[in-house]
């Protein structure tokens, strides 16, 4: 296993994984916009905010 990696792999990673993640945490926010009930409601803010502690997490780890 090899564990050195040039700036351009790890920004290389950084697009792979934070794009899709980023497009997840939009389309929750444009959910939120929309006439959800009270149970639609929770499990979008749940996806919200599990996307951007995984965001977090992610940008720690590659930093």
């Amino acid at each position: 296993m090899e564990t050195s990696q040039t700036p351009s792999d790890l920004s290389l990673k950084s697009h792979e994984l934070f794009t899709p993640l980023n497009h997840i945490v939009g389309m929750g926010h444009v959910l939120n916009l929309t006439n959800l009930d009270p149970d639609q409601r929770d499990l979008v803010e749940r996806i919200i905010v599990a996307g951007n502690e995984l965001n977090r997490q992610i940008h720690r780890h590659l930093s």
